[in-house]
């Protein structure tokens, strides 16, 4: 004997199948939801509560020593100094508290700033600069040492492209510079020739830092990008 099942209870079982599931994915969605709205909760009250700023600076002690602080690399930039220091700005505006994001130190430089043009360094200044190699690198902030020991055990390689701007790119080789590191530089074949000779001036105070054995005339997004890796490379 057979027993057929009539063709509404089949409706009936898969309305009923497809519910269960719908509510299912729809409880765990909804929980999901009220979970990530808790962490967030969580995260801005502890982000209210603690004093993140005394938190990073008992970090930059750890690492550097507490004389460093009151070295240029966390101290005020040179450019407030050299602006004569009014009204206290050199104890506010700060790398150290710009860093942390301290609300004083960074409403007084954005004031700075719109206040206070900023001199561009030529071409023919940076290659002045970097013509006497030991004021370059003291003058620069430049890492004679690595920071942490263990750095020695993980060394960076960097390529970077320049074609212009620079006085921007001493200041970002400034910033990312530590011996241990070995910094490979191509400059575009279309820079002028005075840019070429301030490059060469860095790489010479710096024993880690290379110039591309042959410079390409660089197209953005060409093929000429990867001929430039390649020659890194090698």
């Amino acid at each position: 004997m057979r027993v057929l099942c009539p063709g509404h209870g089949l409706l009936v079982f898969a309305a009923g199948f497809s519910v269960y599931f719908f509510m299912k994915y729809y409880l765990m969605s909804v929980a999901v939801v009220f979970r990530d709205e808790k962490e967030s909760h969580f995260l801005s009250q502890s982000i209210t509560t603690v004093p993140t700023y005394t938190a990073v600076n008992d970090s930059f002690h750890a690492l550097f020593g507490n004389q460093s602080c009151q070295t240029d690399f966390l101290d005020a930039p040179e450019f407030l100094r050299a602006a004569g220091c009014n009204d206290g700005i050199c104890e506010t505006v700060t790398c150290q508290r710009l860093l942390v994001g301290d609300k004083q130190a960074v409403d007084a430089a954005v004031k700075f700033t719109n206040t206070h043009d900023r001199k561009v360094l030529q071409e023919s200044e940076v290659l002045n600069n970097a013509l006497n190699c030991e004021e370059f690198r003291t003058c620069g902030g430049y890492w004679s040492r690595p920071v942490r020991p263990s750095d020695k055990e993980f060394p960076i390689a960097f390529s970077i492209l320049v074609h212009w701007h620079l006085e921007q790119f001493e200041r970002l080789l400034r910033a990312i510079y530590r011996p241990q590191n070995v910094y490979c530089i191509h400059v575009d074949a279309k820079a002028s020739s005075a840019f070429h000779s301030a490059i060469a001036a860095i790489a010479r105070c710096l024993d880690n830092v290379y110039i591309a054995t042959k410079s390409q005339f660089i197209v953005y997004a060409g093929f000429s990008r990867l001929q430039v890796r390649v020659t890194a490379d090698k």
